[in-house]
């Protein structure tokens, strides 16, 4: 899976390659930003900018009206796309998850006995200190694979979270509920909610694209805090652990 990012500036020591704007240009103005510019043949429009937006018009259109969209365009950055690819980042898994889940695997890192990994592609303190990825403040996404016929145990987090599956099925519980998954389906979990599944084919891996984001009214270090298991006990062998929350936790 190849990676493209369009974000408001490069991270410092971000790892990628970097897309050169080709496109025409024009000397940059003095009333935008020093990274944006008006393109060729327009000018800028500080009337209909605002704090959101900076407009530029299409100068050389006659009858042009200037509240008309097809006489707008927006400004130009100096700024460059970010491009990576999965097979250059790490593979990982949850530290807090047993040791017959995780694999064997040191300091986070996948193996082949691992039941699930994850690419960190996007988010806090990626793309610095010689880490790949792209850093940002409040998003921190994954693409992240299951093997055949293997659940994902159950588990929850403080932070707010979204999967988008890209390729495979599976049974999901979320809570109480428990439903069915395939290529295309869009999940979002509120924080705290407990969520599991089991990949249903037996050849195809699960394979999600997976985003927690700090929403407002959220606590700023709200992704700090990575999923742990909801059934401790259940977890602690493979015969007994599920992808579904069990009252009572640790019962006897």
């Amino acid at each position: 899976m190849v990676l493209v990012l369009f974000w408001s500036s490069m991270p410092n020591g971000a790892q990628g390659e970097e897309l050169p704007n080709e496109g025409p240009g024009a000397a940059q103005t003095d009333t935008l930003e020093p990274n944006l510019y008006c393109p060729k043949g327009t000018e800028f429009d500080p009337i209909a900018s605002n704090a959101t937006k900076r407009i530029c018009d299409i100068d050389s259109r006659e009858g042009k009206n200037t509240d008309d969209p097809k006489d707008r365009v927006y400004p130009w950055p100096e700024k460059r796309a970010y491009v990576t690819n999965e097979d250059s980042f790490p593979k990982l898994v949850n530290k807090n998850y047993p040791s017959w889940y995780r694999g064997d695997g040191e300091n986070g890192l996948a193996d082949d006995s691992s039941y699930h990994f994850y690419y960190s592609l996007i988010g806090p303190g990626l793309g610095q200190d010689g880490k790949p990825g792209y850093n940002t403040d409040n998003i921190f996404c994954t693409t992240f694979y299951l093997k055949p016929e293997k659940t994902y145990i159950a588990h929850n987090h403080p932070s707010r979270e979204f999967y988008y599956i890209i390729d495979g099925e599976a049974k999901w519980y979320a809570g109480a509920q428990t439903f069915d998954v395939k290529q295309g389906s869009f999940i979002v979990h509120p924080p705290y909610i407990s969520h599991g599944f089991t990949n249903t084919s037996k050849t195809v891996s699960l394979r999600t694209f997976t985003c927690w984001w700090r929403d407002k009214g959220d606590p700023k270090d709200v992704m700090n805090y990575s999923g742990l298991p909801v059934n401790p006990c259940l977890v602690e062998s493979e015969e007994t652990a599920v992808g579904y929350p069990v009252d009572s936790v640790c019962e006897e």
